[in-house]
């Protein structure tokens, strides 16, 4: 499992560093953990954002995982798409001596909360970003 993750971060970084070409295929998935939006009591971005300015950066992080695990997320962030790219071969680092197909799925924008209509983009840390 280290192996591939290290796989993973070396041709993710060989994509920024070397201009290695990402192929969107086409093929889209909605996200399989994030529950369906509360239908009341759900902050739209405008609230969010209110709140943001009220609060430290530590309890901020707390209220973005809360919200992003209870399903306060727009609908057009809950499709995946699928890229590939294929790595480079680089004689130095062992599991990159031949050329691996690495597949991710993403999505088309950065995290959010809120709803289509009212909703912010949100920067996290990285604890809550791995939370």
């Amino acid at each position: 499992m280290k192996r591939i993750f290290l796989a993973i971060v070396i041709a993710a970084t060989t994509i920024v560093v070397f201009g290695q070409k990402a192929v969107l295929t086409g093929q889209t998935r909605t996200t399989k953990n994030l529950p369906a939006r509360p239908l009341t009591g759900v902050m739209s971005g405008t609230d969010f954002i209110a709140m943001c300015d009220t609060i430290d950066f530590w309890p901020r992080e707390k209220v973005i995982v809360h919200e992003v695990l209870r399903g306060n997320v727009p609908d057009s962030l809950r499709t995946l798409h699928q890229i590939e790219f294929t790595t480079p071969i680089v004689d130095s680092v062992e599991v990159l001596r031949k050329p691996h197909k690495i597949q991710l799925w993403v999505a088309c924008d950065y995290l959010a909360i809120g709803y289509d209509e009212d909703f912010m983009r949100m920067p996290m840390g990285p604890l809550a970003a791995q939370e």
